[in-house]
């Protein structure tokens, strides 16, 4: 060990670190340490044990902390910092050298290379600094104690600087080249900038604060090299999770240095940039950053190389299907045309309808995972925002068919994302009808196969459809529906469901089929048989008001049906319980109960014509206590008097 401080000192104390003793020492100390493990701020670190480092660690580590921080020139502590950056390779000594004051003597060290723009020292101090935070948290806090975080960030500034500067340099002279001492420090900065954030999320923090993505995202976007991207992005990375992080990169042109990003790696390899890209097209206030830049240009560009670049292609057409629900993005991909309203230019334009062809086309692809045409129902969904942009699209050849058979599709993604779309399209009339006439493929079995799945966000919007379908069509249509085989058994099935959304939207499609069917005797006796009564009266306890009247309104009609020969499947789903319950809430809406009156004056009518007036006890005394409050709506007197008179008193 005495020899190897002799070694530093040499060093230290040096004034030509390029002399012949300077380059042994620092070979020696190089030597002593086996510096045969990766550079952690490159490439990650396993930690593996390096005994001769740990000694060397302990046996030097205050030394190295004067070497560096007295009077050796910067060539000589450039050297020296070396020596610290592959010492702190090992997870042992990096703790000891902490200890020993290392995080704030290389902290120093970088604030003078920086000032005095020495690359080789500045190098070595950000290689120094990663290594010693790599996966240590009391060295990350020994360095933004020594005012590591500022100092870091204001050297990898001017590195970036120097490497652009150098680059241009070499372009005017040669031609080529990128100034390679310069293109190292930024990378190493960068790595060392990664090192230091990792998952720490105060260390984070300071890093943003003192302009950490500024410098990064200018890296990203001008470094000459695919190694200084290639870092910059990499600890760009660690601050997606801060809303304030994504703000800056925005606002730094990040988005369009990640689109340029996405065009030029490897299709193999764009997973991580489009996880990012995604960060910010899934943060509403970041969309639309995406709407310059020519940014839907070239995401649009990306779309078509679906044969040769399929995970970027799709990638990119996942994130248009997000752009599409911002205004601002949406018109820079639809255009409009002038002198027309909003709704009108949008897909009126000769961009507009350029744009609407290619998502047709992404929705009638077939490749592997279907993922061209989950985009497209994507798409489609969110460009649908009134009924004349809905019918503009549903009269599209081939959309509607294509949406419903996407639902027969047992993958979720791809059910989900035809369900939304066909969800938004048939808030239109005419569209509700284009899909109940499609012959091939028929509406019903396909919801039916969506239905099945056991993932409940489908079921609702299945079961959601189904409901919608019903309204302003024709009773052959809504019959012809429902006659689906096993669609009635397995809504009645999902109007059980743990899931309240589920349940109440399956309750809903059976009261629409009863409604808007016109009863028909078939469709009620497959709702009777499946149990589906009590999804009506399930309806009833809810705590919304507009489901109470609509499950009343389905068991007031099932009731009055074919002679009321329903009747008894009605009481025994106990929905003159519920009725007479819901007579005595207060305040209760007048529609609620003259619903509720409806539905007893029925029921008790249907008794008394099978001579069953013991039935009848229960009701009439519930309607006769109901007169009996005060301030009643004259709707409700009115129909709770017509009960009395409907239903006949028991013979004494």
């Amino acid at each position: 060990m005495e020899e190897l401080r002799a070694k530093l000192e040499v060093l230290r104390v040096c004034t030509d670190a390029t002399s012949a003793d300077a380059s042994s020492a620092h070979q020696a100390l190089l030597k002593a340490v086996v510096a045969e493990q990766p550079d952690t701020t490159t490439t990650a670190d396993t930690g593996s044990s390096s005994s001769a480092a740990e000694k060397v660690a302990a046996g030097l580590g205050a030394e190295l902390k004067q070497a560096l921080s007295e009077g050796a020139t910067l060539d000589g502590r450039a050297k020296i910092a070396e020596v610290v950056a592959e010492l702190a390779k090992d997870e042992a000594a990096r703790g000891i050298l902490g200890e020993a004051g290392l995080p704030a003597a290389c902290v120093e060290t970088l604030k003078l290379a920086a000032a005095a723009h020495h690359t080789p020292a500045r190098i070595q101090a950000f290689r120094a600094i990663g290594n010693l935070c790599f996966d240590h948290d009391a060295n990350r806090t020994r360095m933004l104690e020594a005012g590591g975080a500022a100092a870091l960030v204001q050297a990898l500034r001017s590195t970036a600087e120097m490497a652009d500067a150098a680059a241009e340099a070499a372009h005017n002279t040669s031609g080529t080249g990128t100034g390679s001492s310069a293109v190292s420090a930024a990378r190493t900065g960068a790595g060392a900038l990664l090192n230091a954030a990792t998952d720490h999320e105060e260390t984070q923090k300071m890093l943003m604060e003192s302009g950490a993505i500024e410098s990064l995202v200018w890296l990203l976007r001008h470094a000459g090299s695919a190694a200084e991207r290639d870092a910059a992005f990499h600890a760009l990375q660690r601050f997606t999770g801060h809303d304030a992080a994504l703000k800056a990169m925005a606002e730094q042109g990040g988005v369009r240095a990640l689109v340029t990003r996405l065009m030029e790696v490897e299709d193999g390899s764009c997973a991580e940039t489009v996880l990012m890209l995604r960060a910010f097209a899934e943060t509403d206030a970041m969309l639309p950053s995406f709407a310059g830049d020519n940014i839907p240009r070239d995401l649009v560009h990306l779309t078509t190389q679906i044969d040769t670049r399929p995970s970027a292609a799709s990638s990119a057409a996942l994130l248009i299907s997000i752009m599409l629900s911002d205004d601002t993005c949406r018109k820079a991909l639809l255009g409009a045309d002038e002198g027309h309203s909003h709704s009108q230019s949008q897909l009126t334009s000769k961009q507009g309808k350029e744009t609407l062809a290619m998502l047709v086309q992404w929705l009638q692809d077939s490749h592997d995972g279907l993922q061209m045409a989950i985009a497209g129902a994507l798409s489609i969904g969110n460009l649908v925002r009134d009924d004349a942009t809905a019918e503009q699209i549903g009269a599209h050849e081939g959309v509607l068919a294509r949406l419903v058979q996407l639902l027969a599709k047992d993958v979720s993604d791809t059910q989900h994302a035809s369900l939304g779309a066909l969800k938004n399209l048939c808030n239109c009339v005419a569209n509700k009808t284009r899909v109940l006439h499609l012959a091939a493929p028929p509406i019903g079995p396909c919801l039916l196969q969506a239905m099945n799945t056991s993932h409940q966000p489908i079921q609702y919007m299945a079961a959601s459809i189904s409901r919608s379908l019903c309204l302003q069509q024709t009773a052959a249509d809504v019959n012809a529906l429902a006659a689906t085989p096993e669609l009635v058994e397995r809504l009645c099935k999902l109007s059980s469901s743990e899931e309240p959304r589920v349940q109440a939207e399956a309750g809903r499609a059976l009261v629409n089929f009863v409604r808007f069917g016109k009863s028909s005797p078939p469709v009620l006796q497959r709702i009777v048989d499946a149990g589906g009564l009590a999804s009506f009266v399930g309806l009833c306890k809810t705590p919304h008001a507009l489901l109470h009247v609509e499950g009343l309104v389905g068991l007031v009609l099932v009731a009055t049906a074919e002679s009321s020969r329903f009747c008894p499947a009605v009481r025994a789903a106990h929905a003159d319980v519920q009725a007479i319950s819901m007579l005595t809430e207060e305040p209760g809406s007048p529609e609620i109960k003259c619903n509720a009156l409806s539905l007893l004056a029925a029921l008790g009518t249907a008794s008394a014509a099978a001579n069953n007036h013991a039935e009848n006890t229960a009701l009439l005394e519930a309607v006769r206590a109901l007169q009996a409050k005060p301030n009643l709506h004259p709707m409700v007197l009115q129909q709770a008097a017509l009960v009395l008179k409907s239903v006949p008193q028991q013979p004494k």
